[in-house]
């Protein structure tokens, strides 16, 4: 496996681990209110911490990592697109400029 193969393997692993970290990190909250407080959404009542946490894992955590993810991910494959050109830089195309002839360039 080449350099870009093993990078994009590490980038995926380390977000599938975030994620199971995050979800397993759930498990320490309590799963119940403290104080006897109704548990649910609605008529006053919450949600307990444990479900809580799921949900907003699950509404913002896993979006913000596969974005997270995708970016990485582009960037490996930036990075390995350079590295494949001759002189292993991102070389940009200089302007034409329409004033000058062909004959008097470099």
């Amino acid at each position: 496996m080449n350099r870009s193969g093993k990078a994009a393997l590490w980038v995926a692993a380390a977000h599938a681990a975030l994620l199971a970290l995050a979800c397993a990190g759930t498990f320490a909250l309590p799963d119940h209110n403290p104080d006897g407080q109704c548990e649910g959404i609605g008529f006053g009542c919450v949600p307990a911490p444990r479900d809580s946490a799921r949900l907003l894992i699950a509404m913002f955590g896993v979006p913000a990592l596969l974005i997270s993810l995708v970016v990485c991910l582009a960037v490996v494959a930036v990075v390995a697109r350079c590295r494949a050109r001759p002189g292993g830089r991102l070389t940009v195309a200089r302007p034409v400029d329409s004033r000058v002839d062909r004959q008097d360039r470099p």
